[in-house]
């Protein structure tokens, strides 16, 4: 309801109000007040208050409020590139083992490959996590893994060389379908040419 009325003049409010929640012991209520936030953030409204509010969701270190908030700094990040600095900044502090729900997971290898440029240790983190292929159990997972060591092999190749090789090899061995197609298919295309799947694969935004 607080979203449906979400305006320019009361959203400092409204956002006041949802933070207020996001610390809550209720977990479901906690979750829907880190989601309405992000709902309003992405309708337009007082961006900047926005992302610092979500900044500061992440550093409360309670797993569900860290999960949450991830995926919608993904989100923000796709619409919002501008911010990448400051959300890059905090979310490269975040350890990937403390983070066991996947669409958390998907979100925080979409941003170790989407700026792996910004993140001192993206190839070493995404190299660990390769190193742990099977015991990842969501197919999802390492989708987003495979296109985000390949995204880092383009930016970082002499750092990423070993981890992109060990996860195609992982994901050509993989007995998910999905997973198994798209290693293939990157497989494929770097055999063909470089230059040609890095347009393919990470294009210009």
């Amino acid at each position: 309801m607080l979203t449906a009325v979400a305006n320019e003049s009361n959203t400092y409010e409204i956002v006041a109000e949802l933070c207020e929640h996001a610390a809550n012991v209720d977990v479901p209520i906690a979750r829907e007040s880190i989601r309405a936030v992000g709902k309003i953030a992405l309708q337009q409204y007082d961006v900047n208050a926005i992302v610092d509010r979500l900044l500061q969701f992440l550093k409360m270190e309670k797993d569900c409020v860290t999960a949450e908030t991830l995926v919608l700094v993904k989100d923000l990040l796709r619409k919002y590139p501008q911010w990448s600095h400051d959300c890059i900044a905090v979310v490269g502090n975040i350890s990937s083992k403390n983070i066991q729900e996947p669409k958390a997971k998907a979100a925080l290898m979409w941003m170790l490959g989407e700026y792996s440029q910004d993140m001192l240790d993206a190839p070493y983190i995404l190299e660990s996590l390769v190193d742990n292929w099977d015991d990842e159990h969501s197919a999802e997972v390492r989708l987003h893994l495979l296109t985000a060591v390949l995204k880092c092999f383009f930016r970082r190749p002499p750092e990423t060389q070993k981890a992109l090789g060990a996860a195609l090899a992982a994901g050509l061995a993989d007995s998910h379908e999905d997973v198994h197609d798209r290693a293939l298919f990157y497989y494929r295309l770097l055999q063909y040419d470089v230059s040609l799947a890095e347009r393919v694969v990470d294009p210009p935004k």
